[in-house]
């Protein structure tokens, strides 16, 4: 008897998933901040939870293949965004004519404010929506600490290891 051979459909590889122009199997960079926006206007919408990864994928125009490894999660994304805050704040240390430590943190506070700003409508859906997902706000809320932490230290303050956390 004749055996019969299984056949099996070969699945598309990386480069079925390459932008036009890209190189295949180079994998183009994913654009963070452009995800992290749409993300944000994503959840300034339609909130927390009724936004999806895959959602945020098709919105920003990528496909969740490529999203997934930058960001495997909604949580992700957001401890993304505190990054690109942190960095906004840190850049800098506070001017040198704060003399006095609360002065410099009052100015890294300030900082932190007005670049939270454009996503205001963003933070205040997610503030009323993310004690429904506790285990993103407690991962979100970590990060947050350690960018407090930071500004402090930048700030000139003195952080021992049960402060800092």
């Amino acid at each position: 008897m004749a055996e019969r051979r299984k056949t099996s459909k070969r699945r598309a590889g990386p480069a079925a998933a390459t932008p036009a122009g890209a190189k295949p199997g180079a994998g183009s960079p994913l654009d963070r901040d452009a995800i992290i926006a749409v993300a944000m206007d994503l959840f300034a919408g339609r909130g927390w939870m009724h936004t999806s990864l895959a959602d945020i994928a098709t919105a920003a125009g990528v496909p969740l293949a490529d999203l997934y490894p930058a960001f495997p999660s909604k949580t992700a994304i957001m401890r993304g965004y505190v990054a690109t805050i942190d960095r906004q704040v840190l850049a800098a240390a506070p001017e040198a004519g704060a003399a006095s430590i609360r002065e410099r943190l009052f100015e890294l506070f300030m900082r932190r404010f007005d670049a939270l700003q454009p996503q205001r409508k963003a933070l205040e859906r997610l503030a009323r929506e993310l004690p429904r997902d506790p285990a993103a706000a407690a991962a979100i809320g970590m990060r947050g600490c350690r960018s407090i932490a930071a500004m402090a230290e930048l700030a000139g303050v003195r952080l021992s290891a049960p402060a800092a956390a």
